[in-house]
């Protein structure tokens, strides 16, 4: 692995095969997560083809890796299908190589919105996921809707305090 890495920054000096690499990783990066995605749903491409308002052939098309005409509004429309986010970006070439590295099934797998534990209200606690985060302050342990209740009225005080030094 470590010459393989060694081998490959040798390689990424190169602006032509950076290019190259870049290309790659977009091109067959995206056709394996679309069918990684369809299979960790146990749909078939005729599944996906419905939901997403395509022909199956087109699924098809989109799970080839040498297929590279890709449309934002195609990805935008799969994300919708799946539920997922569609983060596209510009990121720097070792983001890429790192990406690459760590590269495994189930790096490709993306929970759906209903399946993600952040959106997922417990029954038994009336706080959301983010209100279990805790803040210190007076070395008490606070929820974090009192810590932003405190920091709000801190706020207003000043507001007030302010507004008196401008009118005294």
């Amino acid at each position: 692995m470590i010459s393989y890495i060694k081998n490959l920054k040798t390689k990424l000096k190169n602006k032509e095969y950076r290019d190259a690499f870049i290309a790659e990783h977009i091109d067959t990066g995206l056709p394996f997560q679309i069918r990684s995605l369809r299979k960790q749903r146990n749909w078939t491409q005729k599944d996906l083809a419905k939901r997403a308002n395509m022909h199956q052939a087109r699924i098809s098309q989109m799970e080839d890796p040498n297929y590279s005409k890709f449309a934002l509004a195609t990805l935008k429309q799969l994300a919708s299908t799946f539920d997922i986010g569609l983060v596209v970006r510009f990121v720097p070439i070792s983001d890429l190589v790192k990406w690459e590295l760590n590269l495994s099934s189930d790096s490709l797998k993306v929970l759906s919105f209903d399946e993600e534990s952040y959106f997922q209200e417990k029954e038994e606690k009336t706080n959301t996921l983010a209100d279990e985060q805790y803040a210190r302050t007076s070395g008490k342990v606070i929820s974090i809707d009192k810590y932003i209740s405190r920091i709000e009225n801190k706020a207003t005080e000043q507001d007030m305090v302010g507004s008196k030094a401008m009118s005294g």
